[in-house]
């Protein structure tokens, strides 16, 4: 509650109120999004196809607020990047799109990777691997493939791009609720005290009894968390067992600076355009028929906001999987 308050103190002072979403609406229609998604008349408790995943992927590559293309808007001084917000957009399509809470996690590398020190997935359960140490597939549309990743391709892709060369890295899977690790102490490498999951001196070999298990299936350096309990002492989420640690949508604090969710306004400093308030209501809406179809932007960067668009789309990109939309 305090660094909720804190946030709120630093918002209130340099926007001034009347820019500010509520975050406490925001985790509303947060909870809202997942109702929804418990009323989907169609469930997959096992996971997605093939087909699907491939869709899910599209769909978080191109939608309206998670799109690479806008990123300028909501993070105009590159200091965010939000990649825990295409894993959040990934996760809450999967969700409004029939996938249930137990098929997804979310995937964090957090290491020696220069300037970012973490970097996150969604990962989404397949119905169609062969093998179970390939039925989490990644949807990271940042990636270089430009499709569906297995965790060993991602764990591949990241330690080719995004490591320093020597440093350290880990991976740790963790419940969908998760958004970021905690970042409210980022120490300089000298002040490190191991304590810290984003801090490199961080060892979760040590850390069982915190509930870090070894997965050396996916990698000898991957640790699986498997409740939100554990991974709340070390990550942020959106229902934080303590509230202290829980994300806030409106922006963090690192090291008592603070850095906001949105952009395009007069300064940084003066967002005009909140990221999540604008992700989450999307995710939000109900069509006119009642179901839930993805809003994309298609080829040439037009906005596709309703259903016969998407449909244009889907014709022109032979996209669709027969479970979402009823044909092919």
């Amino acid at each position: 509650m305090l660094r909720a308050l804190l946030i709120i103190a630093f918002l209130v002072s340099s926007v001034g109120t009347a820019n500010i979403p509520s975050d406490a609406v925001l985790h509303d229609t947060y909870s809202q999004i997942l109702e929804k998604a418990e009323q989907t008349k169609q469930k997959f408790p096992d996971g997605f196809g093939k087909r699907q995943l491939e869709d899910l992927w599209l769909f978080t590559d191109r939608h309206p607020v998670a799109i690479e293309a806008r990123l300028p808007e909501y993070d105009p001084t590159k200091q965010i990047g939000y990649c825990f917000g295409r894993a959040m957009t990934a996760h809450l399509l999967a969700r409004r799109l029939g996938l249930a809470e137990q098929a997804g996690r979310k995937l964090f590398a957090i290491g020696e990777m220069g300037e970012w020190r973490f970097h996150v997935t969604y990962l989404a359960r397949s119905r169609a691997s062969s093998t179970e140490q390939d039925r989490l597939i990644a949807i990271d549309p940042i990636m270089q493939g430009g499709r569906p990743y297995t965790v060993k391709e991602w764990i591949a892709e990241v330690k080719k791009y995004y490591v320093v060369p020597g440093g350290q890295i880990y991976f740790y899977i963790v419940p969908a609720s998760i958004v970021v690790p905690d970042l409210r102490i980022v120490p300089r490498p000298e002040a490190e005290t191991g304590e810290r999951v984003i801090e490199i001196k961080f060892d979760p070999s040590k850390r069982e009894g915190d509930g870090f298990k070894q997965a050396p299936e996916y990698d000898s350096n991957l640790y699986i968390i498997e409740n939100e309990q554990d991974a709340g002492r070390f990550f942020t989420g959106v229902f934080a067992p303590n509230p202290v640690n829980a994300f806030n949508f409106l922006g963090v604090l690192i090291n008592d600076k603070q850095y906001l969710f949105g952009g395009s306004g007069s300064t940084p400093a003066h967002p005009t355009k909140w990221y999540f308030d604008d992700l989450l209501a999307d995710l939000n809406r109900d069509d006119e028929d009642g179901r839930f179809v993805p809003h994309v932007v298609p080829e040439g960067r037009a906005f596709a906001t309703n259903t016969q668009a998407i449909k244009k789309y889907k014709e022109a990109n032979k996209l669709g999987s027969p479970k979402f939309f009823g044909k092919k």
